[in-house]
């Protein structure tokens, strides 16, 4: 069996996180790792980014445009199976532009370097 060690990328920085992946999913907007064991790892606002079964690398990428951007497509989901919650979905979709406007504007005064 393929068992992974997880790598997050954040802010310029590596570290690794997890080992003896075996397992995957996304609950609630977190990303859960599931060791051989069965113990849990929450990961908030993260998604995967590569898996490489040669190396058992699995890297993954962590930011709050990607979190407030999880919950959207949550809240997305939720409104497609109801047919309700417009403003919901309207206000979490505004989330993710100003976090989104925040990190273009903070790298084009130089700040994000």
């Amino acid at each position: 069996m393929c068992e992974f060690t997880v790598i997050l990328s954040e802010d310029g920085r590596e570290d690794k996180v997890a080992e003896d992946i075996i397992r995957t999913s996304y609950q609630n907007g977190e990303l859960i790792l599931m060791d051989i064991l069965g113990d849990r790892i929450s990961v908030g606002g993260a998604l995967i980014r590569e898996i490489n079964v040669d190396s058992e690398l699995l890297r993954i990428q962590r930011s709050e445009v990607l979190k407030s951007f999880i919950r959207f497509l949550e809240v997305y989901e939720r409104c497609k199976e109801s047919g309700v919650c417009e403003d919901e979905l309207k206000k979490a979709w505004e989330d993710v532009k100003s976090i989104g406007d925040s990190i273009v504007n903070e790298l084009a005064s130089g700040k994000g370097k």
